[in-house]
This record gives C-alpha cells, structure tokens and sequence, in this order.
C-alpha cells in the first residue's frame, strides 16, 4: 500500500503543477522568463561638418619671462666677453677665441680700447712681468749721480729740516718695496706717479712706457664692462603662436 500512494501522490502533484502553469500563463505571467539585458549605449559619431576645437596651446601667448633672457643675451654676451678678456690679460695667455667675439661685441663702438687690449696682449704685459723687470731698474732709481742745482737745494734744505722721531722720511727701499707692491696688486697707476719724481727715474723710462701701456689696457676694459652695462634691452612683449590651417579655416567661416 506504501508505493502505492507514493504514485498517488507523484501523480497528484504532476497535475496540480500543470494546472498552476497553465493558470498563470492565461494571467500573462511566464516564471521561467529572465529579465532582458540593457539594451547597449549608442554612442554619437562626431559631425563632420561641425568645426574642430580651438588648441589652446596655439592660442596661448608666450609670457614675458620666456622672452627676457632672449632680449638680454647681447647684454650678457657683451659682459662675459670683456671678463674673459679681463683675465686673459691679466694671466698673459692669448686672447685666441675671444678676438671675434669681441669684434662682434665692441668692434663698431670701442675699436680704439679693442687696439689697446690688443697691443698689451702682444707684448706680454702682466704684473708679474712688470714687477720683474722693476725689480732690474730699483736700485738705479734712487741714484742721481750728477749734482745740478736742484740736487744741491735738496741736499742743502734736508741738512736744517728739523723732524719727529716718529714722522721720519720713508727710506728708498721701503719705498721701491712699495712700488712694486702697487705693481703687483695692478695699481699701476699710482706706481707711475711714485716712481716718475725718484732721481734715477730717466732710467725708467722705457719701463713707465710699458706700464702705462698696461694702465691704458685696464682703462679699456673698463670702457669695455661699462659699454656691456649701458647696452640697450628691448621691453619683452608677449608674442602669439601662429594658428594652425584649421584654425585659420574656422576664423574664416566665421
């Protein structure tokens, strides 16, 4: 009797599910239905005919900043060449590459300082040399063998000049020691102006040529510093980038 109703009850429920089918589907409802996908998004292809977008980095000035040191590069040219000649001078060396450079920078307005540069670059002249060939002459500076009138009054006035202990007159080796310290240090000019009134200063004089030619040099470099300085900058302005064709097609429909 068990199997029995087991198959009662099997049947049973087969024609009971088939009669709950059979019911919703005259409802319009469908259980095994799934929910239908999202349909997929429809993207838009660009018009053709419509003008491309403006490229704002065409469009975009170039700022001041940029512009400055392309207006201030003949200044700064000008300035690096006069110190490079500067210390080519002063270390005796050539002045090779600088000559065309310096050409470039001073050769319509300073050719008369680029001349001196020039001739004391020739000859050699440094301090160190200057100081050398003192040191040959020193001694014969302070030396005045022919007694002229103005000797004797010089002679004669230092015999009744009374002075302090602590005011005594420098002696001729402290001062030639001296010289050759301005000499050194490139104060030229004053060591031409202590050695051209010593007694012997006749025997110095192709060397005070020598050094006023080297004076006359640094003067001209300065001439040239200061040229450097006064050289006009032009005030930057902010220039635009050119547009591209397609920019210049679009203004023009507009």
């Amino acid at each position: 009797m068990n199997w029995r109703a087991g198959v009662a009850l099997s049947i049973l429920a087969f024609v009971g599910g088939g009669l709950a089918i059979g019911w919703l589907s005259s409802s319009g409802i469908t259980p095994w239905e799934t929910a239908a996908p999202p349909a997929p998004a429809v993207t838009e292809l660009p018009d053709e005919t419509a003008p491309p977008p403006a490229n704002t980095m065409m469009t975009t000035t170039v700022a001041p900043q940029i512009l400055q040191p392309i207006a201030d590069s003949a200044r700064t040219e000008a300035m690096l060449v006069a110190i490079g000649a500067r210390r080519a001078i002063a270390m005796g060396a050539p002045l090779g590459d600088l000559n065309p450079r310096l050409d470039a920078a001073f050769g319509k307005t300073q050719p008369e300082a680029l001349s001196r540069i020039r001739a004391v670059e020739k000859e050699g002249l440094t301090p160190v040399k200057l100081a050398t060939e003192f040191d040959t002459i020193a001694e014969s500076l302070t030396e005045d063998r022919v007694l002229t009138w103005d000797r004797m009054q010089r002679e004669v006035a230092s015999l009744f000049v009374l002075r302090k202990s602590d005011s005594a007159k420098p002696t001729h080796d402290a001062q030639l020691q001296r010289i050759r310290d301005l000499v050194l240090t490139g104060n030229i000019d004053t060591a031409i102006k202590l050695v051209a009134p010593l007694p012997g200063a006749a025997k110095a004089e192709d060397w005070l040529l020598k050094a006023r030619r080297y004076r006359d040099a640094q003067l001209a470099l300065d001439a040239l510093e200061k040229s450097a300085m006064a050289m006009p900058v032009v005030a930057p302005q902010a220039i635009p980038f050119a547009p591209t064709p397609s920019e210049q097609s679009t203004t023009t429909q507009d």
